[in-house]
């Protein structure tokens, strides 16, 4: 019986995801239009912090929109990163929605530089279970042909726990085809750190909780310090995650770290409202 309710529950759940948080087909983005018309995710402003121009733009499948699935209104709730993938990964959604994701950012990008904007990298969370899938390098190719968007202008972000598996082979093909690759949530993982001088990685970023730990917190301080040191000697590009206050932001910058992302400059923004913020700040083209 228990058996049977789970089993249940998951195709209930499967259904709702496929129903409410992805197009009709989500197989295919048939337009760059089409992108924009979704709503599904939201995009972080990656800030330099020498110049404060937006410099990154990273589109994630862990902080989607939860839709309305009921009469009553749901006020524009997120789902935290954590729950998000959780139940993507309960309904066995996971590489679908990851692969819609990773389309709909190239499709995007594209679209953006079809319309004149200065052509900017968009950076792409990646699960391990997408990472495990043996053809993942196919489907990365396949988003960059369809769009039409050239390589150097996608990232793709993972996580450090992703880089004790046999994952070198992947990530050199990755690189050899001309995407980036960088370290979310860098210093909160168990991996070695030989990763960083064995793999094709350019960046990290700082996870959020030193950051938002700094301005109180002595160990956090010197632990950001050591971070971007460590990514200095090995030509490495730092961003720091969660910048929310003048202070930090000053902090960051003043101990040589290279981009921050956080509310003190922009909270997660629609495709949209992305465009108006580069136009804004004189940064559109």
């Amino acid at each position: 019986m228990l058996a049977q309710s789970s089993c249940r529950h998951s195709a209930d759940l499967r259904q709702a995801i496929l129903q409410y948080c992805l197009p009709a087909r989500h197989d295919h983005i048939p337009a760059p239009q089409a992108v924009a018309e979704t709503g599904v995710r939201r995009l972080c402003v990656g800030v330099d912090c020498a110049t404060a121009a937006a410099c990154q733009r990273p589109a994630s499948s862990r902080s989607w929109q939860l839709p309305r699935i009921s009469s009553e209104p749901m006020n524009s709730v997120y789902v935290k990163k954590l729950l998000a993938r959780c139940l993507a990964e309960e309904a066995g959604l996971i590489v679908p929605i990851g692969e819609w994701v990773l389309r709909t950012a190239c499709f995007q990008n594209q679209a953006w530089q079809e319309a004149g904007m200065r052509p900017l990298r968009v950076s792409v969370n990646v699960s391990a279970t997408q990472l495990q899938q043996v053809d993942f390098l196919s489907v990365v190719r396949k988003a960059l042909e369809d769009s039409r968007l050239l390589p150097e202008y996608l990232e793709l972000e993972l996580t450090e726990g992703m880089l004790l598996k046999d994952v070198d082979t992947l990530l050199r093909q990755l690189r050899e085809l001309g995407v980036a690759l960088s370290v979310d949530d860098f210093g909160t993982g168990y991996s070695s750190l030989s990763y960083l001088k064995r793999l094709p990685i350019e960046k990290l970023k700082i996870d959020q909780s030193f950051i938002q730990d700094s301005s109180t917190d002595s160990d956090s301080r010197e632990i950001i310090k050591a971070i971007i040191s460590l990514a200095k000697v090995l030509k490495l590009t730092v961003i720091a995650e969660g910048a929310e206050t003048e202070d930090t932001f000053r902090f960051l910058k003043n101990v040589g770290c290279d981009s921050i992302q956080g509310y003190f400059y922009s909270k997660p923004v629609s495709a949209y409202d992305f465009v108006r913020y580069l136009e804004e700040s004189g940064n559109f083209l």
